[in-house]
């Protein structure tokens, strides 16, 4: 077993020393201390409390004595690695008729990593260094109905059918932010409206190249951004022009970029009413 730090209690924020209660439990197995910190940072921002293990065995330990509601698993660990630790994880639950969600870790994108990972147990891959808008992503999917339990009443609707934005998605994001106040959605949609330009212009100049991997890389990253902060028609056509950089077809990409321009022109108008002031 890895020396080091013991799977604690004391390894959580001081964000809740003033008495606000946590958004979840997260169990972090991760035995690099850099990217310990950036996931404890992060979850810690979004009003999660964290708790910390080493290796595959301490985490299965720790599910052991404590319910979290996800795990976040590194797949390359001392002692046990994350592939087994979950395959152990799974096989107890089927005595327990549960099934935590576990996202892998691993700090290499390579092609058929998810696969390998789903296959295992896991319920979904995210690469090294850890990013808060694809976290949030991954949290969001396999946390979204409690996340709208938090922040709608039942029956109560979140929907506009006339904004670019998807109003549930900024609900969500909302039922998440500490509640003394960080600014988790201001700060995702400066960040989307910062790096965003950029990202179109890598998507055009792609096109403009015919370069497929470029074109389908770049549609991908805004793609992404486009899901976290809600922009749903955005997202479409990003994704539209990714499956045209991965079959490396280019026609129609300059009007499909083109509507991208169009439909991006009304998410920055939308966000800079900041609609989620009044969920």
């Amino acid at each position: 077993m890895a020396a080091g730090r013991p799977h604690s209690s004391h390894s959580n924020s001081n964000i809740f020393s003033q008495g606000s209660p946590p958004k979840g439990y997260i169990l972090v197995a991760e035995d690099n201390p850099d990217n310990q910190l950036v996931a404890k940072y992060i979850l810690n921002s979004l009003g999660y409390e964290v708790d910390l293990v080493e290796t595959g065995r301490q985490a299965i330990e720790s599910l052991a004595q404590k319910r979290y509601d996800i795990v976040l698993m590194d797949c390359q660990m001392p002692e046990m690695d994350g592939f087994e630790a979950t395959h152990q994880i799974r096989k107890d639950e089927e005595s327990q008729n549960r099934h935590i969600p576990i996202i892998a870790m691993t700090a290499y994108a390579l092609k058929g990593d998810r696969e390998k990972c789903i296959e295992s147990g896991m319920d979904d891959y995210i690469s090294k260094p850890v990013t808060i808008d694809v976290l949030v992503e991954k949290m969001n999917k396999l946390l979204r109905d409690d996340h709208e339990k938090l922040s709608r009443s039942p029956g109560e609707t979140v929907s506009d059918p006339e904004s670019s934005l998807d109003m549930s998605v900024l609900a969500e994001l909302v039922a998440v932010q500490d509640e003394n106040g960080i600014g988790l959605v201001d700060k995702l949609a400066t960040i989307f409206l910062t790096d965003s330009p950029n990202r179109m212009e890598a998507i055009r100049q792609a096109v403009d190249a015919d370069d497929s991997a470029a074109l389908e890389h770049s549609a991908h990253a805004l793609k992404g951004s486009c899901t976290i902060i809600g922009a749903k028609t955005m997202r479409d056509i990003c994704y539209e022009l990714e499956k045209m950089g991965s079959q490396s077809q280019f026609g129609g990409s300059r009007e499909t970029f083109s509507r991208l321009e169009d439909e991006f022109a009304q998410v920055q108008t939308d966000l800079s009413k900041r609609p989620w002031k009044d969920l």
